[in-house]
């Protein structure tokens, strides 16, 4: 963020303007510890920060923002918005396009995976008898997300870029961010007496998957993306 609002100042600077005051939302589920977040912010910061817990959909005025990041957060929208990955596509550039100033900047970093990587590298966690639930990749795969992209009528792709991600997660890692994406999903359809075998049973599963014990093996990739608000 310190990056981003730096460019920002720089390129409005003017003798003529006072500085605006910048403020960052940070959005996470209720349960997360935004205390700890906080704390390991940079003390000279120049924005102000404050928490937003929950969903935030709908929450913001129309024609707001001239700016709009977004860092892997298609995963964090409520389950009854993402039905469809086509109708989710749709509607949530549709809701980020009502928030926007015409030509407003939206920039998106969203993993993805090539297409090759198919239903075979999916691991299914639970034994027979148990809900059935697949795991992983919680990512959709990279051409998707473009024909997604490229089919909003809001807004224009300004730059894309396809970009190997340098993170390479262990079996832990990995887990990790399964658990901190699908918890609380799984905690209110079947309840909270299963999670920690459900994410000690994915474990046991990574272990074994030449896709996933060797870090080398990952072929996560990260769409970059600049979509500017049309002006129609």
């Amino acid at each position: 963020m310190h990056t981003i609002i730096e460019a920002v100042k720089q390129k409005y600077e003017s003798p003529y303007l006072k500085t605006p005051e910048f403020y960052v939302y940070f959005n996470d589920v209720i349960s997360n510890d935004f205390n700890t977040l906080f704390s390991s912010l940079l003390p000279d910061r120049s924005y102000k920060v404050l928490a937003v817990p929950g969903d935030f959909s709908r929450r913001h005025p129309s024609t707001l923002r001239t700016l709009l990041g977004l860092s892997s957060g298609c995963r964090r929208f409520p389950r009854r918005q993402r039905a469809s990955k086509l109708s989710f596509g749709a509607e949530e550039r549709m809701r980020r396009a009502v928030e926007m100033v015409k030509g407003g900047i939206m920039a998106l970093l969203i993993p993805a995976l090539p297409a090759y990587w198919g239903p075979t590298k999916r691991v299914y966690c639970w034994d027979a008898g148990r809900p059935s639930q697949i795991f992983p990749p919680p990512h959709g795969q990279k051409e998707e997300l473009i024909a997604i992209l490229q089919k909003s009528n809001s807004f224009i792709i300004e730059r894309m870029e396809i970009l190997k991600t340098m993170t390479l997660l262990t079996v832990d890692g990995h887990v990790a961010f399964f658990r901190a994406v699908k918890q609380n999903m799984l905690t209110n359809e079947f309840g909270d007496e299963i999670i920690d075998e459900t994410f000690d049973i994915l474990k046991e599963k990574l272990q074994i998957s030449p896709a996933y014990a060797n870090p080398s093996n990952d072929r996560t990739v990260v769409v970059v993306v600049i979509l500017k608000r049309n002006d129609v």
